[in-house]
């Protein structure tokens, strides 16, 4: 019986049309205090509503996926009453979840941040900057991620990803940073969807094997190390990464020489800092964890980015070579995630409060946009930003106002 309900939930196909049918047919049955909410993934809550008669009891209740998610978005409708909102704050607390709110704006708070990872993954994986699961496993350690940004498109789906990447894009009127990447769209037509069992960008069944980080064997290295001391504090980390490597003070012959790029790449800063391309390699110092990114120019001897790789296993970590490029892996994928939050700020999506509380608790980061600027210095992010915005003149690095 409908008519003794406090608040109905509609939750029926992502259909304008169909939910507005949906919600009348239900008014007509409920008491005049009932309130109405719709479980919207992406359509706008105020067009869903609009021709609802008591819409002051009307909004958005998003439950996330999958269902063990521990929050639920809502969204004010321009209509919806104080009361409203603290009867469905205080339901999504009883029902064990936490509320977090969004304003009514595409892709509302957990899926319009997540396109910072996603899309950056994919852009890095186009560019042939290293494989998915090499991908995965530098951003896990780097950024602390629950899954890989390449295992979360294969549990969604690439064709789900891809309609939501795409309606978001098109809500903010093509915004650079929501471009669609072809990739996607390629891999969605040949079948590989990711999910019901299908391939995506892991193989599936009881034979499928994640290959190895490395793709050729890493190889001790007994001769001088030489770091780069350009930018101390990252130099200083390479320096605790290498365990009892002979370290020396000016690069040689016989030196392996590392440099620490920050929004630029290996090349650039080897070039620039008149060391042999032959014997010099890049390390990603400002996110490491357990794996450790090596950017390999096409230039260094086998030698080089084999002791370099062992090197970083001499310390206890493990290394992953990637080829060169700006930014690297997750420097560039860091400062997509901390620009795409700073912007949803600009724009009113949601307080800094609730976007750090949806990155870790529904995308399931170690550290929400805000919390990992901090950890890496507010400076950092916007510095590695303007470096690929004047590398690329791309728009999508270009830093938010806020």
């Amino acid at each position: 019986d409908l008519g003794a309900a406090h608040v109905v939930i509609e939750e029926v196909a992502e259909n304008l049309d169909l939910k507005r049918r949906v919600l009348a047919g239900i008014e007509d049955h409920v008491s005049r205090g009932t309130m109405l909410a719709t479980n919207t993934v992406w359509l706008s809550v105020n067009a869903i509503g609009a021709g609802l008669s008591a819409r002051e009891r009307f909004a958005g209740f998003h439950f996330l996926t999958p269902a063990s998610t521990p929050l639920v978005e809502i969204i004010p409708a321009l209509t919806s009453s104080e009361a409203t909102l603290e009867t469905l704050d205080a339901l999504a607390r009883g029902m064990g979840y936490t509320p977090i709110v969004s304003a009514d704006l595409p892709g509302f708070i957990v899926a319009h941040l997540n396109r910072g990872l996603m899309g950056e993954a994919a852009r890095s994986l186009e560019a042939e900057v290293a494989p998915p699961h090499v991908i995965d496993a530098i951003l896990r350690s780097a950024l602390g991620l629950a899954q890989g940004p390449f295992e979360l498109y294969d549990a969604l789906g690439l064709d789900v990803v891809a309609r939501a990447a795409r309606h978001i894009s098109e809500g903010w009127g093509g915004e650079p940073r929501f471009r669609d990447v072809p990739l996607l769209a390629t891999r969605v037509a040949a079948g590989f969807t990711g999910h019901d069992g299908h391939r995506g960008f892991y193989e599936t069944g009881p034979d499928a094997r994640i290959p190895p980080l490395l793709a050729e064997p890493a190889e001790p290295w007994t001769g001088p190390v030489f770091v780069s001391p350009k930018i101390p504090d990252l130099a200083a980390t390479v320096r605790g990464l290498l365990g009892k490597a002979t370290l020396v003070g000016q690069p040689s012959a016989r030196s392996l020489n590392i440099v620490t790029p920050l929004g630029t790449d290996a090349l650039g800063e080897i070039v620039e800092q008149g060391l042999d391309p032959s014997r010099s390699v890049g390390i990603d110092a400002l996110l490491t964890g357990e794996i450790v990114s090596i950017a390999a120019t096409p230039m260094p001897l086998g030698e080089i980015r084999r002791g370099a790789a062992g090197l970083i296993l001499a310390g206890g970590r493990k290394p992953a070579v990637i080829r060169d490029t700006p930014g690297l892996v997750a420097q560039r994928v860091a400062a997509m995630i901390v620009a795409v939050g700073y912007a949803m700020l600009d724009k009113g999506v949601a307080s800094a409060a609730d976007i750090d509380i949806a990155a870790t608790q529904a995308l399931g980061y170690a550290q929400g946009p805000f919390a990992l600027s901090g950890r890496i210095g507010a400076a950092r992010p916007v510095q590695i930003l303007q470096t690929l915005h004047a590398i690329s003149g791309d728009a999508r690095w270009r830093v938010p106002t806020n």
